[in-house]
Order: structure tokens, then C-alpha cells, then sequence
């Protein structure tokens, strides 16, 4: 959660911005977020073209 909201003021676990979270861990969370991206673009998408 840090890392999707880049929360890095004091954080409580070094995971809130990907320059100090674990490599892997980045990787994951982005791999989450673009297919995240991806639905919501189709959605918007299929909305667009029903206006």
C-alpha cells in the first residue's frame, strides 16, 4: 500500500517510494497497477463509445 500511494515522509516499513523498496516489490506493484490501468482503460473506453 506505501508504494502504490508513494507515502515516504516517515514511513513505519522502507517500502513507501520505489527508490528505497525492494526491487522485486516494485516490480510486482507495477505489474498490479498496469493491468489495473488497462481495465479502467477499456472500461473508459467502452463508455466513450457508448455516448
Amino acid at each position: 500500500i506505501q508504494l502504490s500511494l508513494e507515502y515516504d515522509p516517515h514511513p513505519p516499513f522502507q517500502s513507501g517510494h520505489p527508490r528505497v523498496a525492494d526491487r522485486a516489490l516494485v516490480g510486482r506493484v507495477r505489474e498490479q497497477l498496469a493491468a489495473r490501468y488497462d481495465e479502467r482503460r477499456e472500461q473508459l473506453e467502452a463508455v466513450a463509445k457508448s455516448w
